[in-house]
């Protein structure tokens, strides 16, 4: 019996087609199903393999597992994870990368080099001094101004925030600062966020400036003098102010106002804000909510939050007093502050506790959350924390702003505006405004 390469004397094989009938895409396609299939087998049988899961954003070589920070993943990319399989010196070579290398972290900033342990203390102030005795006249004359410069549109400049602005003219990426200042900003906003907080941030600056470059879209000023006085320096941008003061006003946390803002595509986004960094918080504001017994749950409720900039303090404060939640709730909301609070450098955060004390601690607060907006319900998109000097205020419709003012005495004067603030020729980074076709 002779099946020699005859397809029809062997029922189990598939004769294949002449390859002048399969066309040019095709066959590529099934050259690299073959090899995939060819690198399977071998792998298999090598036996000495490790997968690595970058759901949970953990790689795992040698009995071991290291953190890489959480990021979104494709459907697609997910999918070819579970086929791809690597070396365990593979796997330690990809992890070594994927956890030191900084061309990697999204926006690709300038490298820390020798600031990175400075800057992973959160002593962004050391940073601050460095960075303003490097400056020259001329770069002085655009960034830096007297500690109570009175800014004709935008007031009290060192104290003003906004969703969308810039504080000065000159990109923090370019040609007026050198190299070296470029490294010393980054520095200063590593310094001001939390290790878990800065990757994060990262992104959300990528998404919001539509995928420019680190420092493209933002820019710094620095008032008075850091050597001598009172100072304060500002980093801004589309969704983001940052601060650092060393304490130069005490009575307020983060130096003054800020806001942290992300939106994922578009400027409306869809219920439940796919991928949206933010959104857990509030999530876990719902979950919080949820739990309450029904009738201080009611209470909680209110038709809408102050509109933008909703940073005023106010002496009737609705909702529900946390005064009036028992030991649990109470216990609950305070570990939702500190989540809020988590992407902060530990300064900062000390900062808002001693003010946050000073007029009555989270007894002295109420918590809000608003029918108007409310897009992902269950779950609520707008919600807002109130005390007699201290706001969280969280909006979640049409995309996420977290407006954050903080002070010990209820008299601070707050300096801030909605919508873009932005020097003629500076980017506005439109959006599409719908995600429905």
């Amino acid at each position: 019996m002779n099946g020699g390469n005859n397809a029809a004397s062997d029922p189990t094989r598939i004769a294949a087609p002449p390859a002048a009938a399969i066309p040019a895409l095709d066959r590529a396609m099934l050259w690299l199903l073959a090899l995939l299939v060819v690198a399977g087998a071998r792998l298999g049988r090598e036996g000495a393999l490790r997968e690595i899961a970058e759901g949970d954003g953990v790689l795992s070589f040698g009995g071991r597992r290291r953190s890489i920070g959480r990021w979104p993943r494709s459907e697609w990319h997910d999918r070819f994870a579970t086929l791809h399989r690597v070396t365990p010196a593979e796997s330690l070579q990809m992890t070594i990368a994927e956890a030191t290398r900084e061309e990697k972290l999204p926006g690709n900033p300038p490298p820390l080099g020798s600031l990175q342990a400075i800057a992973a203390r959160g002593e962004a102030e050391a940073l601050v001094r460095e960075f303003a005795a490097s400056l020259d006249d001329a770069q002085r004359g655009d960034v830096c101004f007297d500690y109570d410069h009175i800014d004709a549109d935008r007031g009290l400049l060192r104290a003003f925030v906004s969703n969308h602005w810039q504080v000065t003219r000159p990109p923090v990426r370019g040609h007026f600062f050198r190299p070296a200042q470029q490294a010393l900003i980054h520095a200063i906003f590593r310094a001001l966020l939390s290790a878990d907080a800065y990757p994060r941030v990262l992104r959300q600056l990528e998404d919001d400036c539509l995928g420019h470059p680190w420092g493209t879209d933002q820019s710094v000023a620095l008032f008075g003098e850091p050597s001598s006085g009172p100072f304060e320096f500002v980093f801004s941008g589309r969704h983001i102010t940052l601060r650092a003061d060393g304490g130069s006003d005490p009575r307020v946390a983060f130096g003054g106002p800020i806001l942290y803002a992300h939106t994922v595509r578009w400027y409306v986004e869809r219920p439940h804000h796919p991928d949206n960094l933010y959104w857990p918080e509030a999530a876990a504001a719902s979950h919080w909510h949820a739990a309450l017994p029904p009738e201080l749950a009611a209470r909680a409720v209110v038709q809408s939050i102050p509109p933008e900039p909703p940073l005023g303090f106010r002496t009737a404060i609705p909702g529900l007093p946390l005064a009036e939640v028992d030991a649990d709730h109470f216990a609950a909301v305070a570990e939702l502050l500190e989540r809020l609070l988590g992407r902060f450098r530990d300064v900062d955060r000390a900062r808002v506790r001693r003010c946050l004390e000073a007029c009555g601690g989270l007894t002295a607060c109420s918590i809000q959350f608003a029918l108007d907006g409310r897009m992902s319900a269950p779950q609520w998109d707008n919600w807002r924390l109130e005390g007699p000097a201290f706001i969280w205020h969280w909006r979640g419709f049409p995309h996420v702003h977290a407006w954050v003012h903080v002070a010990s005495d209820p008299g601070v004067v707050v300096n801030a505006a909605a919508g873009a603030r932005l020097f003629p020729g500076q980017d506005p980074l439109p959006q599409a405004l719908f995600p429905f076709r």
